[in-house]
């Protein structure tokens, strides 16, 4: 079986907004969020993975993709912080669980 794995994007555009990957770990992300060059906040995200099977001739490959969250993941597995210091203070706090959950200390 092969696997192949596709990560979050250093740069992206959605809703309207520019995202710029600042920093990361297995399990966790932080974005600058900017509109019109100006930054507008950060974004503060649990890497979610997507699992799915892709067919290959006498084979079969299973490939992942990390997501970026959708607008109702927001308070659960993303958070939006103003200020960059603040940001940095919560994606800083999260912890890896050893069950694979995340927790967060303040």
């Amino acid at each position: 079986m092969m696997t192949h794995f596709e990560k979050l994007p250093l740069t992206l555009r959605r809703n309207g907004y520019d995202y710029t990957l600042l920093e990361r770990t297995e399990y966790k992300a932080i974005y600058l969020q900017e509109l019109d060059g100006k930054e507008v906040a950060y974004e503060i995200l649990r890497i979610q993975k997507n699992k799915s099977t892709l067919p290959r001739v006498g084979d079969e490959s299973v490939f992942y993709k990390e997501i970026f969250p959708k607008n109702e993941d927001f308070g659960l597995n993303a958070w939006t912080v103003k200020g960059k210091e603040k940001a940095f203070k919560l994606y800083h706090s999260i912890m890896s669980a050893s069950n694979g959950q995340l927790e967060i200390k303040f």
